[in-house]
């Protein structure tokens, strides 16, 4: 376990098996890329997780993957939408202010 878990004193297990998942990633900037992250190595955290790309010019997100458990809260399933069309995510809203 990192240090990080356990300053954390994370209780969630599926939440311990993301951050050691994501900290074993590796990186050559300060986050991995995309093919980096393979779904299929953690099955049991899908239904807690989003995928999202990014798209340039114009600058835009796209929901990749959106885990079940993410959708069941949700108003509609996100899987493949962009932000740009989701009337409760354009700008201002917080989730454009997140991705930008």
């Amino acid at each position: 376990m990192s240090e990080l878990n356990k300053k954390l004193c994370v209780e969630a297990s599926h939440l311990v098996e993301l951050l050691d998942y994501w900290e074993a990633l590796p990186r050559v900037k300060k986050l991995p890329s995309r093919t980096d992250i393979d779904p299929q190595a953690i099955p049991a955290l899908l239904p807690y997780c989003e995928l999202i790309n990014v798209h340039r010019d114009p600058l835009d997100f796209e929901y990749r993957l959106v885990g079940t458990l993410i959708d069941e809260i949700s108003t509609q399933s996100y899987t493949g939408l962009r932000v740009s069309e989701i009337l409760t995510q354009n700008p201002p809203s917080r989730m454009t202010m997140i991705f930008d």
